[in-house]
């Protein structure tokens, strides 16, 4: 079994970046990336933001599994991809950040490569640990940025990988 939970979610930071002050009209942040099943690029994932519990946007990612977004700065979105087959993938991205009067942030935009692995894996074995989010990203004020929360995101990520090796022992669940 090949453990691609852990390159799941690859936040890297775009080279294009926007000055944002406390008094700016900057309002939203873009969100893009990649979806893939470990191998290929999906097409036709369906990717959803929410605020709470309320859908505020959606679309369906291209041929080649590429998706972007808008998202509200200073909210807190789910973002969620789901296709037919697959197990559902919840991302938590908090934009809300508190600047200084007078402090200019560099806010660059979101770029991530996401993974969703086939219902097949999980066959035989209890995913409602996977109904929590699997990475959080949030503003680091070390790194300056927004940025994956690498402790939550490592844990869920084991978490994955404990319920697929529940799926694989049961015998019911397709190995990768």
């Amino acid at each position: 079994m090949r453990f691609s939970t852990l390159a799941s979610l690859v936040l890297l930071c775009c080279s294009a970046a926007t000055a944002w002050g406390q008094d700016d009209d900057l309002t939203a942040l873009e969100v893009a990336g990649r979806i893939t099943d470990g191998e290929k690029n999906l097409e036709g994932v369906q990717v959803y933001s929410l605020i709470g519990n309320v859908r505020m946007d959606s679309m369906k990612t291209t041929g080649n599994g590429k998706f972007a977004m808008l998202l509200g700065l200073q909210k807190e979105h789910m973002l969620e991809f789901t296709k037919d087959g697959y197990v559902v993938k919840r991302m938590l991205i908090d934009l809300r950040v508190k600047a200084k009067p007078g402090q200019e942030l560099i806010v660059a935009p979101i770029d991530m490569d996401v993974t969703l692995l086939a219902e097949e894996f999980y066959e035989g074995a209890d995913t409602d640990v996977l109904d929590f989010p699997s990475a959080i990203v949030r503003w680091d004020k070390t790194a300056g940025g927004f940025a994956m929360d690498h402790e939550y995101t490592m844990g869920m990520a084991r978490a994955n990988g404990s319920v697929l090796l529940m799926a694989a022992r049961t015998g019911t669940g397709k190995k990768k």
